[in-house]
């Protein structure tokens, strides 16, 4: 479902975008588990809403429209991981190519996918509808590790932002997100 006709701005004949909740239960649920795991407690629940919309159609969360809700975010935290690898890891008496290795790695797709999948990011992922995206889509594997990797990296950049880009702070919250010693 594409809403590329739609502006936010003129009153044409085209469909709004769908809506998506942040008080919506299942949201809420998923929310308090994934903060339990970053032991981070965000203050933009709509943040959050948009890091774990699994499609590239417009949405409206909480009042606001977000044309791209799964390019943006990613983008970021794939960005802020690196820094936070590279700012802990710097000063380490250690040769540019195994820390490349190293960070190669953990932050593959695959292996971010593996860590979201013990956390069930996976089950988290929604459509602009709302639906649970696996319940909706059959994904093979390459898409399934990509949706959650995505997703993996949208969570990181939403902690960004919705730290005031407090570095420390997005350490810690990749270490609860991927385990502990990666920042």
């Amino acid at each position: 479902m594409a809403f590329n006709t739609y502006n936010n701005n003129t009153a044409d004949s085209a469909s709004p975008p769908p809506s998506l909740d942040v008080k919506d239960a299942d949201f809420v649920i998923d929310l308090g588990n994934l903060e339990l795991a970053l032991g981070y407690k965000f203050n933009d629940h709509a943040l959050v809403r948009e890091a774990f919309v699994g499609e590239r159609a417009q949405v409206m969360i909480e009042g606001k429209l977000v044309r791209q809700p799964n390019q943006r975010l990613p983008i970021l935290g794939d960005s802020v991981l690196k820094t936070a690898f590279w700012d802990t890891n710097f000063t380490k008496d250690e040769l540019c190519a195994a820390s490349c290795k190293r960070f190669d790695s953990f932050s593959s797709n695959r292996s971010l996918a593996k860590e979201g999948c013990y956390l069930y990011i996976h089950t988290m992922i929604v459509c602009v509808d709302g639906k649970r995206y696996w319940e909706k889509k059959k994904w093979t594997g390459e898409e399934r590790t990509t949706a959650v990797a995505s997703t993996i990296e949208a969570v990181i950049g939403a902690v960004w932002i919705d730290s005031h880009q407090n570095i420390e702070t997005v350490k810690s919250a990749i270490n609860g997100l991927l385990g502990a010693g990666k920042c």
